[in-house]
């Protein structure tokens, strides 16, 4: 059960300031999945307004990464799954008071929503997308040396001397055949990460484990670390023990990163479903 409201969970998030830097470990493949999709429907969001030529390249790109995510035939079960977990779960929460009600029923309609929407929807996720040629085309050109290059994809070529009303008209109209899902992958991570209490802790020599209740497992572990340590985590989950090093980066060299030997203050978050 999440054991604090979503009002005080939006506050705490808040909190994180600019210099902390959060990084995410998925423990499951529905996770997994959502952030990838997250961080492509970040690259779509960020340049898809943008009529440069290169913002259109890096917009087409993501729209393709999307596609090649969502290409396994087990995404609509896996995300209504999620959903239909989540929903349960903040159901149990309306018998308590401290629980901001109204912004609670928002997110139940809004998962009853999307599930009904997924069960009903007998196509794939995408399928126009997915049943277009140049497209499709494009993305098999994802995977060469260099990407896509123009001798090998003169069409796209010739889309990107388009007008840059015309170009942005395509990309919004593709878009548009995935807006769904960018807000169900936003739902399902907003209330994961809503899900955990902060643990602030200190990581001895750099090193910290905990043990694990496996009738709870978590589904993403959130580590929050002052920036200007320069250190990132190293994650080691099984189903009973959690095991966290902070790491030195080196950028130079041979690139090998050094074990931190000093101790380490951090927040952990266990997202749980």
């Amino acid at each position: 059960m999440l054991s604090f409201g979503f009002q005080r969970l939006a506050m705490l998030n808040e909190a994180l300031t600019s210099n902390t830097i959060i990084y995410e470990q998925p423990l499951n493949e529905t996770m997994r999945i959502c952030l990838r999709l997250e961080h492509q429907f970040s690259q779509l969001n960020q340049h898809i307004h943008n009529t440069e030529i290169e913002s259109s390249k890096i917009a087409s790109v993501a729209i393709l990464k999307i596609l090649e995510v969502i290409s396994r035939p087990d995404i609509k079960s896996k995300l209504v799954q999620s959903l239909a977990q989540h929903a349960s779960t903040l159901a149990q929460l309306e018998q308590f008071p401290q629980i901001d009600n109204t912004r609670l029923t928002g997110i139940l309609s809004d998962l009853d929503k999307f599930i009904d929407s997924v069960h009903n929807n007998r196509n794939r996720i995408g399928e126009k997308l997915c049943q277009n040629e140049f497209l499709n085309q494009l993305r098999l050109g994802l995977g060469n040396p260099g990407g896509l290059c123009d001798f090998a994809n003169p069409a796209y070529s010739l889309w990107l001397k388009k007008s840059n009303y015309a170009r942005q008209s395509d990309l919004i109209a593709w878009a548009g055949e995935l807006q769904e899902l960018g807000e169900i992958t936003k739902l399902i991570l907003q209330i994961t990460r809503d899900s955990a209490p902060s643990q602030k802790i200190i990581a001895r020599d750099g090193f910290y484990h905990q043990n694990l209740n496996p009738a709870l497992p978590c589904e993403m572990l959130r580590v929050s670390v002052p920036t200007d340590l320069g250190v990132f985590p190293e994650f080691s989950v099984g189903r009973h023990r959690l095991t966290i090093r902070f790491l030195v980066p080196n950028y130079y060299d041979k690139g090998r990163p050094k074990q931190l030997h000093e101790d380490t203050e951090f927040e952990l978050f266990c997202c749980r479903a």
